[in-house]
């Protein structure tokens, strides 16, 4: 690809305008916080930062100041692996795919060059039961699983994180519901684990591999998103496109099932 005033954004349709196109979830923009870096270090250059999204606040690799004269955007990368691979080595990969490069990606995981010395706190869980609102299928954990989680971690220092109006679950956990997604980000990049679904905070706990990260699937994203028979991650479904893969996964029910095990064994 030929380097010079290239710009990025997040789509839907074609439409090369995120905010005005629906693409403002969290998630999807934290997913990208490796692409910059990656084309810096490819083609000598920063990418204009078309859409300056909060992400990218720290990122030493974007340029906000220039105006693109060519716009890459990247919302393919999510449904289109563009190897020669059956499975997808990273979404990072994906993105510099994207770029016409059989280059790796010299950074692999999401990244916001904030936070990253902090000292990690053993006790600490990031517990986010509830996401995705803006999803067909929304993300909430049951009732039941949310009291098992509770239970067997009941010793450790929970912080309950989500949006303001996302249900309490009590029980003396850290009411971090509606905080500032930077801070967010810090009281993440201290924690020793993430709990929860799929959503923007476990892609926020990406950012920091140190971090053990438990992925849930609901039952209902396995009744309309996952093949009960899935038992490796299928670059194909978008469901599965862009965790990385030291996530461990966790379903809802009594059993395991496919690459999923069994919540009661979290």
């Amino acid at each position: 690809m030929e380097a010079g005033r290239i710009g990025f954004t997040c789509t839907n349709d074609g439409v090369l305008a995120a905010k005005k196109s629906g693409t403002n979830s969290i998630g999807d923009w934290v997913c990208l916080t490796s692409f910059p870096e990656n084309f810096y270090k490819l083609t000598g250059d920063r990418i204009i930062d078309v859409d300056k999204t909060w992400v990218f606040d720290s990122n030493p690799y974007v340029n906000r100041e220039d105006t693109a004269e060519q716009i890459i955007d990247t919302k393919p990368a999510w449904f289109r692996y563009g190897r020669n691979s059956p499975v997808m080595m990273s979404f990072a990969d994906s993105l510099m795919s994207l770029l016409g490069t059989d280059k790796l990606p010299w950074l692999r995981h999401p990244k916001f060059y904030r936070y990253e010395d902090e000292e990690i706190i053993p006790t600490r869980i990031i517990f986010h039961p509830e996401g995705a609102q803006n999803k067909s299928t929304p993300r909430v954990l049951k009732y039941s699983t949310i009291q098992y989680i509770l239970e067997k971690y009941k010793k450790f220092d929970i912080c309950h994180v989500g949006g303001k109006d996302d249900d309490s679950i009590g029980h003396g956990v850290h009411d971090c519901r509606g905080m500032d997604l930077w801070e967010v980000v810090e009281l993440t990049s201290k924690a020793a684990i993430f709990i929860g679904v799929d959503s923007g905070p476990y892609h926020i706990a990406q950012a920091y591999p140190r971090i053990n990260r438990k992925l849930i699937i609901t039952e209902d994203q396995f009744k309309t998103d996952w093949p009960r028979d899935s038992y490796i991650l299928d670059p194909k479904r978008d469901v599965t496109y862009w965790y990385d893969w030291d996530t461990m996964f966790f379903n809802e029910f009594g059993i395991d099932v496919g690459i999923t095990t069994s919540y009661l064994k979290i």
